[in-house]
C-alpha cells in the first residue's frame, strides 16, 4: 500500500511484483498499475513462488510483461530486463515515428491542396481554368445524360433500352 502511495511522487522505470503480498495481491497491484496513466507503460515482472499455469496465465492477463518462478536465475532475470527494456525503447521509436509520418501526411495534404488549385486555376486571375471548367461541364453533362436515361427508361423502356444499346448512358456513367 505504501509503495503504491509513493507512486505519486515518483514512477519507477521498472516493478517486479510478488503475488503473495501482505495488504494486496500481486495481481491487485497490478491491475492498479495498468490503470494508472502515469504506471501504464512501466514493465512489471512477476517474480514468485506460485507456478501453476493458471497463475501465470492470470498474471500475465492482468498487465505483467514477464513472469518468472522462484527459485530464479539472477542472468535469467536481467536478460528478462534487458528485453523488456528493447521493448519500451521499440515502442517508443514506434511513438515518433507515427507521430512523424502524421506530420508528413499533414503537410502531404497541403501540398495536394495546393497542387490541386494549381491544376484548376489561371495563375493569373485565379479563375478556374479550362481544365477545370471542362471537368464541370463534362460532369454536369454525364449527370444530365444519366437522369435523361432513366427519365426515359421510366416513359417509354423502348426508348431507354435503346439509349443503353447505344452505350449513352452506360458512358455517361463511367465520367461520373
Amino acid at each position: 500500500d505504501a509503495a503504491l502511495k509513493s507512486l505519486a511522487s515518483a514512477v519507477p522505470e521498472l516493478v517486479i511484483l510478488d503475488l503473495n503480498l501482505p495488504v494486496l495481491s500481486g495481481i491487485e497491484v497490478c491491475r492498479i498499475l495498468r490503470s494508472r496513466t502515469e504506471t501504464a507503460r512501466v514493465p512489471v515482472i512477476m517474480l514468485t513462488a506460485r507456478s501453476s499455469e493458471h497463475d501465470r496465465v492470470t498474471g500475465l492477463d492482468v498487465g505483467a510483461d514477464d513472469y518468472m518462478t522462484k527459485p530464479f536465475s539472477m542472468r535469467e532475470l536481467l536478460a528478462r530486463i534487458q528485453a523488456g527494456d528493447r521493448m519500451l525503447r521499440l515502442q517508443d521509436e514506434l511513438v515518433h515515428r507515427t507521430f512523424e509520418l502524421q506530420k508528413a501526411n499533414a503537410q502531404m495534404a497541403v501540398l495536394a491542396n495546393r497542387l490541386h488549385e494549381l491544376a484548376n486555376t489561371d495563375a493569373l486571375t485565379r479563375l478556374p481554368n479550362r481544365r477545370a471548367l471542362f471537368r464541370e461541364f463534362a460532369f454536369t453533362l454525364a449527370g444530365a445524360v444519366v437522369v435523361s436515361g432513366i427519365v426515359a427508361l421510366t416513359l417509354s423502356p423502348m426508348m431507354g433500352s435503346r439509349l443503353l444499346r447505344a452505350g449513352i448512358v452506360s458512358s455517361a456513367l463511367s465520367l461520373l
